[in-house]
């Protein structure tokens, strides 16, 4: 359960952040009004150009859990790529797979190399989602202005 909620919450984050970065960079140059307690964001489409605002506190807070979840991301793909003995792994499913079949587990092996065959395929999209986040860190979070501005 704990790594449905890490995924879930990252995968939050970065469509948040990515949606925050769709916005145009002179709604968050304007003065905003006192930061509301739960975010809002407004969306507008003019033919192919779709804007997303949100307030300059929304933006920050979502800013501020980008490095967490790049940390997350980069551990993740970590893990997924790791050897035989790292648990979690791709190679460490395929191992127990390997000793289950070779304990006439023939089922229970097919179920693990069918999971570590998913796992592997997960690191695209994952290395996908982290590049993402750090484009948005480097093109939008560092274009925020600092508290207190």
């Amino acid at each position: 359960m704990v790594r449905w909620t890490t995924r879930r919450t990252t995968a939050v984050v970065a469509t948040a952040l990515l949606a925050t970065a769709l916005g145009t960079g002179t709604a968050w140059a304007a003065e905003t009004p006192a930061p509301t307690p739960s975010p809002s964001f407004s969306t507008s489409v003019n033919g192919d150009q779709v804007t997303i605002t949100t307030n300059l506190a929304t933006a920050r807070a979502l800013c501020a859990k980008v490095g967490t979840t790049e940390h997350r991301l980069e551990a993740l793909i970590t893990r997924i790529q790791g050897d035989s003995s790292t648990p979690g792994s791709a190679a460490y499913l395929r191992a127990r797979a390997q000793r289950a079949a070779s304990a006439g587990h023939n089922d229970t092996a097919n179920v693990l190399n069918a999971r570590a065959t998913r796992r592997a395929d997960r690191v695209t999209a994952l290395q996908h989602s982290l590049d993402r986040l750090k484009t948005i860190d480097s093109e939008v979070c560092a274009a925020l202005p600092a508290a207190g501005q």
